[in-house]
């Protein structure tokens, strides 16, 4: 009885499989010998294309401004670290010309000192952020990134002091600034 029954299913699958028909829309041209074949029916939908890259946004400093860069300019004063000035060459407004241009960043920034002890720099017109009485800040730099100025302050948590100040033998920690911020406000109104 059971061999009659595994007969008669047979007999039905092979009947079956004979009576399925290949048709162009639902063959692969070429297949992989060693590919495994989807079921009639499945659909294989082409690739996604990859996401498109957005540009990164360009700063109004960095649209009217080319070569950036942060130097270090005279101290104040004895014992005191050398100012750091921002220089670029600048596009002069309604003009083609450019224009050499110098700023110390002490006249655009200040420093906000928080309740843990360290601080951090704030866009404020002749704020002396960066000296004595600010952050105590040297060896600043602009870098192509956001934030985009990187400075070392003495100014800051003990544990986040990392660089020796040749200058001061005080020992620093680096803060970051995004100085467009300063921008928008300050140093077109200064440059």
């Amino acid at each position: 009885m059971y061999r009659n029954l595994i007969l008669l299913l047979a007999t039905y699958l092979v009947t079956l499989a004979a009576s399925q028909t290949i048709t162009p829309e639902n063959t692969l041209t070429n297949p992989d010998p060693g590919a495994v074949l989807p079921r009639s029916g499945f659909q294989i939908l082409p690739k996604r294309a990859p996401p498109k890259k957005t540009p990164p946004k360009v700063s109004p400093l960095q649209q009217e401004c080319k070569d950036i860069k942060i130097k270090e300019g005279p101290s104040v004063s004895k014992g005191h670290s050398a100012q750091q000035l921002l220089t670029a060459s600048c596009n002069v407004p309604g003009t083609n010309k450019k224009q050499y241009s110098e700023l110390s960043l002490d006249r655009c920034l200040g420093w906000h000192k928080n309740n843990d002890g360290s601080g951090r720099l704030v866009a404020q017109k002749h704020g002396a952020g960066l000296s004595k009485a600010g952050g105590e800040c040297s060896t600043c730099r602009y870098l192509n990134s956001n934030p985009n100025m990187l400075c070392y302050c003495a100014k800051v948590r003990d544990n986040e002091k990392t660089y020796m100040n040749p200058v001061t033998a005080t020992w620093t920690g680096p803060v970051f600034y995004n100085l467009c911020k300063c921008s928008m406000s300050h140093i077109w109104t200064v440059f």
